[in-house]
């Protein structure tokens, strides 16, 4: 085999994984975009990994708030009875279709959501003033 033959396996296979790289840095799982992040200081960094956090927190309890009024069976493709995106997708997903949403889904929703969150003993310290 030459030289040249030999180069290209290699070169699809950097391919590949640059691809999936640049993929998986836009998924929730591998940290919402936060591996293409470059902060000068480690203080700043902490900052938005807090920031990123309490994301994932509201995101969650937009899921719960939705799941608790039955939307989630909106989402899901199958009858199951059993809960088959967790609350964080529910939240990402309900997040994404509130634009867009009804005004008669979108009430109840937002509504059931600030219950949730007065609920939260952390959530109600810090944000029981504003």
């Amino acid at each position: 085999m030459t030289e040249c033959a030999q180069r290209v396996p290699n070169l699809r296979h950097k391919r590949s994984l640059a691809q999936a790289t640049a993929w998986m840095r836009l998924i929730i799982r591998f940290g919402m975009g936060m591996s293409s992040v470059h902060v000068s200081t480690p203080d700043r960094r902490d900052r938005l990994w807090l920031i990123n956090a309490f994301a994932v927190a509201l995101l969650t309890l937009l899921g719960a708030a939705g799941e608790a009024l039955g939307y989630d069976r909106h989402l899901k493709s199958n009858t199951t009875k059993r809960r088959t995106h967790s609350l964080l997708r529910q939240g990402r997903m309900l997040y994404e279709l509130v634009p867009n949403m009804p005004e008669h889904r979108l009430k109840p929703l937002i509504e059931r959501f600030a219950e949730m969150l007065v609920a939260q003993p952390v959530f109600g310290k810090m944000f029981g003033a504003i």
